[in-house]
């Protein structure tokens, strides 16, 4: 006897999700984490002064060896939060606007890759919705490492 086919494995390099459900779920997660940010307009994360510190010798051309050369920090971070604080005059909103970014991109990512339920899941989980509202490097670090994720299971 011969045991009956499988039925087909789905193919992981197709995405779950259109670009336009991708589109929409990035907004409104866009939406609802800006509003939770401008609940909270103070420093939330101590962290964020040594950034903003390295973000400013950077911008400024006092840059120290620590501040290009860190190995627990590389100079990215840094390095967008001055160019924010150049385009929105605030360091603390810069990184508060790169968190939120960061985190309607994650969710952007998710309905495209996963699908639109798994979209609004991770926005309702409560790691997108905190650290998508505070100044930091958890969320942008997530959505970098997320849609790195998505870009290689689709290669």
């Amino acid at each position: 006897m011969t045991p009956p086919s499988p039925a087909a494995a789905p193919i992981l390099d197709e995405p779950a999700g259109s670009p336009r459900a991708a589109l929409l779920c990035a907004l409104l997660a866009l939406g609802v984490l800006g509003w939770m940010t401008n609940q909270h307009p103070t420093l939330r994360q101590v962290d964020f002064i040594g950034f903003s510190v390295r973000a400013e010798r950077l911008w400024d051309g006092g840059a120290l060896d620590s501040d290009l050369l860190n190995t627990l920090y590389p100079v990215g971070y840094p390095a967008l939060l001055g160019l924010g604080q150049r385009l929105c005059g605030d360091v603390l909103w810069a990184g508060k606007a790169l968190a939120v970014l960061a985190g309607a991109g994650l969710v952007g990512v998710t309905a495209r890759w996963l699908g639109v339920g798994a979209a609004l899941w991770a926005l309702a989980t409560p790691m997108v919705l905190e650290f998508g509202a505070v100044e930091g490097t958890d969320m942008p670090a997530a959505a970098l490492s997320f849609g790195a994720l998505a870009t290689a299971a689709r290669r």
